[in-house]
């Protein structure tokens, strides 16, 4: 099991078992005293710095992270995506500017005029949700908790796979910067230059859930 290294130079101490499931918890041998969690829980940071993994040694707020390829979509975050999206049973633009978009917001192939069922709509929004789930495998290089990968899921279904991996949010998410990518959301309230309520609104929600407020 491996501790990632103290950005201050302190080597890494073992100092008894782990507070949750198989961690092992470390003390910092150098300037920063703080108790880390080793792989898969880490602390929020604390004393270490942005990114640093280690946190305070009474009180600190524990995250639970997973390498994303351990993670999918949760059935909580499924539905929280479909009510979000709603439905139609035939082929809308949602607002001026958008592309058309059918049953669960899905916009593949799609034009208006289409039709479809709620059953079938579903179906083609878990195949989304696959697709989606493999971009984000692919330009998320950071362990996420289940919430950061629901809300990511959700918010990269909505703006679109190339959209999210091209973004700020995942620049400052590789960086470790788990806090100022989940406030990129806010931006995203847009289309063609008009702002949403709509989107205000979802994004607060997908933004407070990704900080675990």
């Amino acid at each position: 099991m491996v501790c990632a290294a103290d950005h201050r130079g302190g080597a890494a101490v073992r100092a008894g078992s782990g507070a949750a499931g198989d961690a092992r918890s470390y003390r910092a041998a150098g300037p920063c005293s703080a108790w880390r969690l080793c792989w898969p829980v880490v602390y929020r940071d604390r004393c270490c710095g942005r990114g640093a993994h280690c946190g305070a040694a009474e009180g600190g707020s524990v995250i639970q992270r997973k390498t994303i390829a351990a993670l999918s979509l949760s059935a909580a975050a499924l539905v929280s995506l479909v009510l979000s999206e709603g439905y139609s049973d035939r082929a809308i633009v949602p607002v001026p500017g958008d592309v058309p978009t059918i049953g669960f917001g899905t916009t593949t192939g799609v034009k208006l005029g289409d039709t479809i069922t709620p059953p079938k709509a579903l179906a083609r929004a878990l195949v989304d949700v696959q697709k989606f789930e493999g971009a984000l495998k692919k330009c998320v290089k950071v362990p996420l908790s289940q919430n950061e990968y629901d809300v990511w899921i959700q918010f990269s279904y909505n703006v679109g796979s190339s959209a999210f991996c091209n973004s700020t949010a995942v620049r400052k998410l590789n960086k470790g910067d788990y806090e100022g990518a989940c406030r990129e959301i806010d931006n995203w309230v847009y289309v063609k230059g008009k702002r949403i309520q709509g989107l205000v609104n979802r994004r607060a929600k997908e933004r407070d859930l990704c900080l675990g407020i």
